[in-house]
């Protein structure tokens, strides 16, 4: 196929030479070789379209590839090189940005604008390379967690389940898509405005002696590398977000296995019993026998996906807890501060509350998600007590229904124990959770707005 492609690139090359632009030959070979470009888009394109192998996170890792908080997973050794020189450049850049904020801090007056400005991007960075660091920590929890999401294999062959693995693909990347661009064009946006024009974003006593255009050269290399910051800001999130969301969709698929259970034995043959009681003995035996064979299997991947949230605990543990309190007290202060004096140039502190107020309803959202879907599965299972019944009058099939029954009881009990995970084994990570988190955000600005005499106007 190369060689096949080089020939025909040559020959097309050749071609546009020989034949004069205005020319009618010139006019088909130019048409011939926009359809082989479309064809070459097009099958590009086919090959990403999804398939039950397909990985859900070969975009988001990708994109990120050079921002985790540890060496790439990548047998390229230019990878390498590039993730250990942006390392330095970005440890470099956070050393300057520390030394302009306690130039500022010193400073007599200060400027509050200033102070605010370089303290929150601080803030932020510091936030962001502590939480990839608990997740390259948890590295290999979190790529176990990937490979089960990967290996789809509850209902791998049912279409139904199929097309909402295949929605959730293709939102996931999509989103992730253009989030990224539109992250990538703010960064870019504010290198060249904000971070290259403002004395407090350069490097602290850079060389007089340097020449102007020496000078320029070196502040506008160090303001973009700001840009590839935005990756390392966002790498925990999309991470989470992402894993969140397809865990989702495989639980709803699992408790979907468990759905299907409950309408065929309730509806046909609970409030029906009429086939039931028509059947022969050997069709009564092959009911039972199924139906626990599917109910075991829908039960085996319950047990599967609790095992594995497991290991989410473990890699959530410590991440949200950071993310939970820096939250708030971002949040707390950002408003605070625009609430003392309102302006134009604060804007900024109060859009910085909403992401972080936005990212924790998402999360938390979502958190909240899968314990909503997970207890569906106790509506499902009641169907014990009927099948308990049946025990009483069906000895031929005592042996089936004894173990349906205990496996019922066993999925309630497991169901019952939740899906609930701790933010530093204190605070659950749920919707209760951000309602106490707002709750919190409203009582720290009572109080600091109390401590300078003043009160929110409603």
């Amino acid at each position: 196929m190369e060689i096949k492609n080089t020939l025909f690139a040559i020959i097309l090359n050749y071609s546009r030479e020989s034949f004069p632009s205005n020319s009618n030959a010139s006019k088909v070979i130019t048409s011939f070789s926009c359809r082989y470009s479309m064809e070459k888009v097009k099958r590009l394109w086919t090959r990403q379209e999804f398939d039950i192998d397909s990985d859900y996170f070969k975009l988001i890792d990708s994109i990120c590839l050079l921002f985790e908080q540890r060496p790439p997973l990548t047998d390229r050794c230019g990878i390498k090189v590039v993730w250990t020189a942006l390392s330095v450049f970005h440890g470099f850049q956070y050393i300057c940005y520390s030394i302009q904020l306690v130039r500022c801090a010193y400073k007599s007056p200060i400027n509050m604008e200033e102070l605010t400005s370089i303290g929150n991007l601080l803030v932020v960075l510091t936030v962001a390379v502590i939480r990839g660091l608990s997740l390259a920590y948890h590295r290999d929890n979190m790529l176990e967690l990937k490979r089960y999401v990967n290996k789809k294999s509850c209902r791998r062959s049912d279409p139904d389940a199929f097309a909402l693995r295949k929605r959730k693909y293709l939102k996931i990347n999509r989103y992730a898509a253009w989030f990224y661009i539109v992250t990538t064009m703010n960064s870019f946006t504010w290198a060249f405005t904000t971070g290259l024009q403002e004395d407090i974003f350069k490097i602290p006593y850079l060389i007089d002696g340097l020449s102007g255009s020496t000078r320029k050269s070196i502040n506008v290399f160090f303001s973009l590398l700001f840009v590839p910051w935005c990756y390392t800001v966002w790498y925990s999130p999309t991470q989470f977000i992402t894993l969140l969301s397809i865990l989702h969709t495989e639980l709803t698929i699992i408790v979907g296995q468990f759905e299907g259970l409950f309408h065929k034995v309730i509806e046909k043959y609970a409030f029906d019993a009429y086939e039931l009681n028509h059947m022969t003995k050997m069709q009564i035996n092959r009911f039972w026998f199924n139906l626990d064979n599917e109910f075991k299997n829908a039960l085996s991947h319950h047990i599967a996906f609790v095992r594995k949230l497991s290991l989410l605990r473990k890699v959530s543990n410590v991440n949200f807890f950071i993310f939970l309190c820096s939250s708030t007290l971002i949040t707390t202060f950002n408003i605070f501060l625009f609430l003392v004096e309102p302006s134009l140039g604060r804007v900024p502190l109060l859009l910085m509350a909403i992401q972080y107020i936005s990212e924790t309803y998402l999360c938390c959202t979502m958190f909240n998600n899968l314990e909503n879907e997970n207890d569906r599965i106790n509506y499902l299972v009641y169907a014990r007590d009927w099948l308990n019944e049946v025990i009483k009058h069906r000895t031929y099939d005592r042996p089936y229904c004894a173990s349906i029954f205990r496996n019922a009881i066993f999925l309630h009990q497991q169901v019952g124990s939740g899906l609930t995970i701790r933010a530093g084994g204190i605070f659950p990570l749920n919707l209760r959770t951000f309602t106490s988190m707002m709750k919190s955000v409203y009582s720290l600005l009572t109080l600091l707005l109390q401590s300078i005499e003043m009160k929110p106007n409603y």
